[in-house]
């Protein structure tokens, strides 16, 4: 009776294990088989691709494009590194009032899409936002004083400050543990505190500089909710071109060679953070963390104090103002069916994408760390970076031609897979991460007691990183449902979630009621964190 037990939980453990591979196998082809079809079209005999300047896809307009794309990119990287390098010294460094807040911010990146982020701005910055309203019945105005929004200066704002807590998260992460002899050296020596950090410090976290700042500028360089929002006449992006050719035009072959321009562009980058990474690696040192000192001098008192106003006016104004606006709204909006509908297409798909991406990010990260061939391959390193190549829109894009060749019509299903690849590389970081932090010692444990791996896998890995497991589901979940350009692209009939419905509402310039969905979606997309949260506080009185 007992060995019936064991070869009925060795078959399981194996048919689970047969389906995680199954699965990871569907969504490696799903992320490879939209990338083939959108490029099909390049070599199609129905159109042709005219470059002249009778066309309004001319190289000056692609080359403008191109430019201004990376451009807004650069310049929103560049605001977030001068924000989030300084607060990631204070954060690893120093204490002060509000830190563990500060820290919090960091999920936001990933947590908050970016159509609430343009909306949070509309509703603070915009013509007939709040602050716009305040200054003018303060000063007695009959013109809009603030006007920058809907120009590159707002685009750049905007998205500098949405990302300045991705760069603060991973620069105190690696300045809290880097070696601090060096530094004490040139103490010693006598150079002063800026000198010691362009001499030394600078050099040890340069590669969560250089990593955070490409990770940065790639979110930028495919953006497309916040230009097709706030993109003045000029003002566009390889992603919204491509968008608009899909959408507008019908212009295949077009959005096929935009497609294949960004891409190369995307890879190029990644290809550096792989090199830097390299480099850096041979010199990184750590020791034990700082133990982090009251801020006693004044410059440092200034000089955070601006930083917090920064962000506390571009940054936290925006989500409040956000939050207030929409009380008056809330009513009408959760009276409306349509929206019940919507939240009920957003959690459908969020937890069928969050599912397939922990699977997926799981199963690939057992292969790495069970496999000692691999465990210190480049592929584990350039694995997380493949699917920040390709954009949303270009998956959108081979998706809809690969529907139309084999006459398909895209579900809610096809949604999630996409999405899955999308949420891939954040839930796989999460797992690795975790699951190197394992002593090696376990894996000849576990060959002493078995040979079986699946036991190891299911009694020893899972066990052990069941929070990593939880997180990044939590993180997949939040990133589904704030997807609006899949969904967007896709355009699947009788099927609207959240972030579409939000969308929609603001296109049609009914901020005040897509502010309520904005806030609504915002709780939908954090109800993973927010039910652990309620289950960690149940767990102390219990």
């Amino acid at each position: 009776m007992q060995n019936n037990k064991i070869n009925f939980g060795g078959i399981l453990r194996y048919v689970s294990i047969s389906i995680a591979i199954l699965l990871a196998f569907l969504l490696i082809c799903a992320f490879v088989l939209p990338l083939i079809f959108s490029i099909i079209p390049i070599f199609s005999q129905n159109e042709t691709i005219n470059f002249g300047s009778s066309n309004i896809y001319s190289f000056k307009y692609i080359f403008n494009a191109l430019v201004f794309t990376i451009k807004q990119a650069f310049f929103s990287t560049v605001i977030a590194m001068l924000i989030g390098v300084p607060m990631g010294f204070f954060i690893s460094h120093r204490e002060f009032p509000l830190k563990k807040f500060f820290v919090s911010l960091s999920a936001i990146p990933f947590c908050v899409p970016t159509l609430l982020v343009a909306l949070a701005y509309v509703q603070f910055f915009g013509m007939n936002g709040s602050l716009n309203q305040f200054i003018k019945s303060v000063f007695n105005l009959n013109t809009t004083p603030i006007t920058f929004l809907y120009s590159f200066t707002g685009i750049i704002i905007a998205q500098g400050f949405y990302n300045f807590p991705l760069v603060m998260k991973t620069c105190s992460d690696v300045w809290s543990k880097i070696d601090s002899r060096q530094e004490n050296a040139a103490l010693i020596l006598g150079a002063n505190p800026i000198r010691r950090f362009f001499s030394v410090t600078i050099y040890q976290i340069s590669t969560a500089i250089c990593s955070s700042a490409i990770t940065v500028f790639l979110y930028c360089f495919f953006s497309f909710i916040i230009v097709l929002l706030f993109g003045a006449i000029g003002c566009t992006t390889i992603e919204v071109e491509i968008y608009q050719s899909v959408k507008n035009t019908l212009n295949y072959k077009m959005a096929s060679v935009l497609g294949i321009i960004e891409t190369f562009t995307a890879t190029l980058l990644c290809l550096i953070v792989l090199i830097l990474e390299k480099k850096s690696s041979k010199n990184r040192n750590s020791c034990n963390e700082f133990i982090c000192v009251k801020i006693k001098k004044l410059s440092e008192k200034v000089f955070l104090s601006i930083l917090i106003t920064l962000i506390f006016v571009f940054f936290l104004m925006p989500f409040l103002s956000l939050i207030f606006s929409s009380f008056a709204k809330f009513g009408d909006v959760l009276s409306n069916k349509n929206l019940y509908l919507s939240i009920k297409d957003s959690i459908i798909t969020a937890l069928c994408t969050a599912t397939l991406t922990v699977i997926f990010a799981l199963t690939c990260s057992l292969f790495f760390r069970l496999n000692k061939k691999s465990r210190n391959s480049i592929l584990i390193k350039i694995l997380p970076l493949v699917p920040l190549t390709i954009s949303s829109v270009i998956t959108g894009y081979g998706i809809i031609i690969f529907s139309q060749l084999f006459n398909l019509e895209p579900n809610f299903f096809t949604l999630s897979i996409f999405q899955s690849v999308v949420a891939f590389p954040f839930a796989f970081r999460l797992i690795s991460n975790n699951l190197d932090k394992i002593s090696l010692q376990i894996d000849d444990v576990c060959k002493i007691f078995s040979e079986d791996k699946s036991k190891s896998i299911f009694w020893v890995y899972i066990p052990n990183v069941k929070e990593s497991i939880f997180s990044a589901f939590a993180f997949s979940f939040a990133i589904s449902c704030g997807d609006a350009t899949l969904p967007l692209i896709l355009s699947i009939q009788n099927f609207t979630p959240l972030s579409l419905y939000t969308f929609r509402l603001a296109s049609s310039y009914q901020f005040n009621s897509s502010c309520v969905c904005g806030i609504i979606l915002m709780i939908v997309g954090s109800s993973c964190f927010i039910l652990k949260g309620f289950y960690q506080f149940l767990r102390k009185f219990l």
